[in-house]
């Protein structure tokens, strides 16, 4: 009688550390990827897709255990069955070392992956869900591709994509610039969403259009998109409010970009711009001009090496170390809120979603999403599309009114998603 193989493990990397220990409420650091396909799902296919794609990502099938000083992933002989879907959306997935860290629904047309950010960043669950999807249509129409495997590109190997990067590009010799603190932001207030459920909203928009519009601007879609939030979130705060802190967001970042990395786990970072609106309204152009300046400053790799060098510092002190889980567990949770506190909201630009061409006319829109205590907003590419994927924690949607007003006032032509329910503005 052969011994049993022992399970698996890898220790989280350093982002992931602070999820386990702050997922609560309708911040459930559960993430969720959505592809609206022209005919119906076919769950059996469905589920043999996600069978065949996730030894190509194996920590994706782990759960998340606790030990004496760390959380750590051991790998899952449970099998991960897709679902239809009846939960709402981003509904926790971490409740014990048992729970699985990643679920895949179907409805109607519609096929979405919720993962839960311990696991991996919105790039590395991009990557799985290409390779899911592209699969499945795959298998779903293999009469009219010839019965060939139409998967996305992506060269990386097995070990590539499991890689700590965090750990790989550690380098404690690196200069540790100083850095200076954000100062505290302005806070939204107001009643929250019912049973702690998170508000969903979309927008989609001709990606001509609004490149037009923050060409106008002399700005980036992505800095352009940000002075409107800045717009629309000091729009819906007290003025009195406004005049004491700034309005802040924090601006997650894909470290693939500035590290030679392939890996599917998480590798960003995070960094601030915002505008103190304590005059009033000013042009927008000084708005854009201030987070433009912003995002120059910090968008750096001398940056990013420091910032990195000094959370893995933290990570590496003997002293914190040798403490149990339970006093890291309440230091995490408080350094959590603490640096809450220097930001309004949140937003994030993953960029443009590509699939194979042969697979494009089976797909009619992809958008993404991410759970939040507060209000965040994400934009993705499709073809011609972009999709503004509000989630809140809030039951007033202003902000999201405000925020869609101004582009409808540029002119912009917007298709609000809300409930699954589509109507036109």
């Amino acid at each position: 009688m052969s011994a049993r193989r022992p399970k698996a493990w890898r220790t989280l990397d350093n982002a992931a550390k602070i999820f386990p220990s702050n997922s609560h409420g309708t911040d459930t650091k559960v993430f969720r990827f959505a592809c609206q396909l022209k005919q119906p799902v076919q769950p059996e296919l469905l589920q043999r897709a996600l069978d065949e794609t996730l030894p190509e990502f194996p920590a994706f099938s782990s759960v998340l255990r606790q030990g004496a000083f760390w959380y750590y992933l051991e790998e899952s002989e449970k099998r991960i069955r897709v679902e239809p879907e009846t939960l709402p959306p981003m509904t926790a997935l971490y409740h014990d070392s048992h729970s699985p860290l990643m679920r895949v629904v179907y409805f109607d047309r519609r096929i979405s992956l919720e993962m839960y950010h311990a696991l991996t960043d919105g790039t590395g669950a991009i990557q799985f869900f290409r390779v899911l999807v592209s699969r499945y249509l795959s298998l779903a129409h293999a009469e009219e591709l010839g019965g060939r495997m139409i998967l996305p590109e992506y060269d990386a190997t097995l070990g590539q994509r499991m890689d700590d990067s965090f750990a790989r590009y550690y380098d404690p010799s690196a200069r540790r610039k100083r850095h200076s603190k954000p100062a505290k932001a302005a806070q939204l207030r107001g009643e929250k969403n019912f049973e702690r459920r998170i508000g969903v909203i979309e927008g989609r928009v001709p990606l001509a259009a609004l490149k037009a519009a923050a060409k106008a601007e002399n700005a980036t879609i992505t800095v352009f998109v940000t002075a409107l939030l800045l717009e629309s979130l000091a729009e819906n705060l007290p003025v009195g409010r406004l005049k004491r802190l700034p309005v802040q967001l924090s601006i997650p970042v894909n470290l693939r970009n500035f590290f030679p990395s392939l890996t599917c786990r998480n590798f960003f970072s995070v960094f601030e711009t915002g505008y103190h609106f304590k005059t009033g309204f000013p042009e927008r152009s000084q708005i854009i001009e201030k987070v433009a300046a912003d995002f120059k400053r910090r968008l750096d790799l001398e940056h990013f090496t420091a910032r990195l060098v000094r959370l893995a510092s933290l990570e590496r002190n003997p002293f914190a170390r040798v403490l149990p889980l339970p006093l890291k567990n309440l230091g995490m949770n408080i350094a959590y809120k603490i640096t809450a506190r220097n930001t309004t909201a949140s937003y994030s630009n993953v960029g443009t979603i590509v699939l194979p061409p042969e697979l494009i006319p089976y797909v009619a829109a992809m958008d993404v999403f991410n759970s939040t205590g507060r209000i965040l907003l994400i934009s993705s590419t499709f073809l011609d599309t972009v999709t503004l994927s509000f989630t809140s924690a809030f039951l007033a949607t202003d902000v999201q009114c405000s925020f869609f007003k101004r582009l409808t006032e540029l002119g912009i032509p917007v298709t609000i998603v809300a409930s699954n329910t589509e109507t036109e503005d």
